[in-house]
């Protein structure tokens, strides 16, 4: 009878130390887990990044290419003398709209607090301000 208890004994022993390793890998398995998770978060939140870069860069391009289609559609159409003071009325529309844009630009604001503030494209500012820098250069 001894010998059984100290059977029991050894089995529950054994199975005791075998039930803290399965737990400590279960601790280790759960904090490898949450580092991985944070890596994936941090990743997500720098491709949400880039997504938004690229997207403002395109839509910059995209009013750049507006804006240069038509000043060149207004050059094709008519070249002769009354389309030049179409496109020059044209240009000097785009300057006037832009002051704001300028003034608030000259001020330190950046493109995207303008773009908030007077509700249009980063696109559209990067255009006015480069249009501005030409006419001035």
């Amino acid at each position: 009878m001894e010998l059984l208890g100290l059977i029991l004994f050894i089995l529950n022993t054994i199975l005791v130390i075998i039930i803290t390793r399965k737990i400590n890998l279960l601790v280790d398995l759960k904090q490898e887990y949450r580092q991985i998770e944070k890596s994936i978060s941090e990743m997500v939140k720098e491709n949400s990044r880039i997504v938004e870069v690229i997207l403002t860069e395109l839509e910059s391009k995209i009013e750049e290419t507006k804006m240069t289609t038509k000043l060149s559609e207004l050059k094709q159409t008519t070249p002769d003398l009354e389309c030049k003071r179409e496109v020059a009325c044209f240009e000097e529309e785009l300057l006037q709209e832009s002051s704001m844009t300028i003034d608030l630009h000259k001020q330190g604001m950046s493109i995207q607090e303008i773009a908030s503030r007077c509700s249009i494209s980063q696109g559209e500012i990067k255009l006015k301000l480069k249009l501005y820098e030409q006419s001035q250069g």
